[in-house]
């Protein structure tokens, strides 16, 4: 099994078999039965192990004192492991659900009496400042078809847990350690940080609106080079919720090097699409699916003849040797886009000559 630490290995604050605690022996055990991390209450609790979350703990109960937890089933080629995670404050798994790793199951705090098979061996502390996790905690069980006596079993909050037709015995009840294992083993790495969610674009935008989208709209706009301002209110870095007549300048400066028509700097669904478009492109690490974005593709002699004959139509003689370097992106197009676009205006020409919407 591959187990991904859920927070950094300096928030260890108890590995796995430390005895800190005297009540562990009084019951049996030998020491810690998990490692515990030390991080803030209310931090994300990110999964560790793909799995199946059989049973939760106190999820809905408002007493504290109650030890909140989320238990999954993870199989590993020919292996079965429990891995749990204790003292959660939010819990947002479900039972019966499978979730992946990294997957967000809950928050950290310090929920929670602990007991072992019936015994309390950790006291709930109120009021504790901070947070911690336990776990995750492995322990090693089986399938089987029939109970034996004195074996034990995983449990739900209402008893032996049994999934179709199988119970789930502890293989090494008897460790000292309640059947679990140490996770460290199986530990190989920390999670990947999780790249943020791009950021697209719902409403449309025009002067005196304001919102959040607003400010995220001249911080790409500045980011590609279409300044809402050099200095001052909406210059980058000092980006505004506010859609005022430099915002406008600047949309309307990005439909005309894009050929979004008309270019009033009216953020409506065009335009919309067409930085979404991108970003979502970015964000995957494609190409953007605007048309205009990159002309140099495969079979760029059409796009040449294409290029001339409307530049021809329009009364326009280009440079030698500029077509040629506009479609196969080796010199900034911009400036030769927005003629052709200016003059098929002009030329009474169809955009659909060019744009494939």
């Amino acid at each position: 099994m591959k187990l991904y630490r859920p927070f950094p290995r300096s928030t260890v604050s108890q590995n796995f078999g430390a005895n800190a605690n005297a009540l562990y022996a009084s019951q049996g055990l030998k020491g810690h039965t998990s490692t515990d991390f030390v991080v803030p209450c209310g931090t994300p609790l990110p999964n560790c192990a793909e799995g199946l979350c059989y049973s939760v703990l106190n999820k809905d109960n408002p007493d504290l004192s109650k030890y909140r937890a989320a238990y999954f089933l993870v199989e590993s080629d020919k292996d079965l492991f429990e891995v749990s995670y204790g003292h959660l404050g939010e819990i947002h798994c479900e039972p019966g659900k499978t979730y992946p790793v990294g997957a967000i199951i809950g928050t950290t705090s310090n929920t929670g009496d602990v007991y072992s098979y019936g015994e309390k061996v950790t006291k709930h502390r109120p009021g504790c400042p901070g947070g911690h996790l336990h776990g995750p905690q492995i322990r090693p069980v089986r399938r089987v078809t029939k109970r034996t006596k004195g074996k034990r079993y995983l449990e739900t909050g209402t008893g032996v847990l049994k999934q179709a037709g199988a119970y789930y015995e502890v293989l090494d009840q008897d460790n000292g350690y309640a059947g679990c294992v140490d996770p460290e083993p199986f530990f190989v790495g920390e999670l990947p940080k999780a790249k943020p969610a791009p950021v697209t674009f719902k409403r449309d935008l025009d002067l005196r609106k304001s919102g959040e989208d607003v400010r995220e709209l001249q911080r790409y706009l500045n980011r590609q080079g279409f300044l809402v301002t050099k200095s001052g209110p909406g210059a980058p870095g000092l980006e505004t919720d506010y859609f005022g007549t430099l915002t406008r300048a600047a949309v309307a400066q990005f439909q005309r090097a894009n050929g979004i028509m008309p270019t009033a700097g009216y953020f409506g669904p065009k335009t919309r699409a067409v930085i979404n478009s991108r970003i979502l492109a970015s964000a995957q690490g494609g190409e953007p699916t605007n048309p205009m974005e990159k002309i140099s593709i495969a079979g760029t002699g059409t796009y040449v003849l294409l290029i001339s004959l409307v530049l021809n139509l329009a009364g326009i003689e280009p440079e030698p040797g500029s077509i040629e370097a506009l479609v196969n992106g080796t010199v900034a197009a911009t400036g030769l886009i927005l003629m052709i676009l200016g003059q098929l205006k002009r030329a009474d020409l169809k955009w659909g000559l060019l744009r494939k919407d």
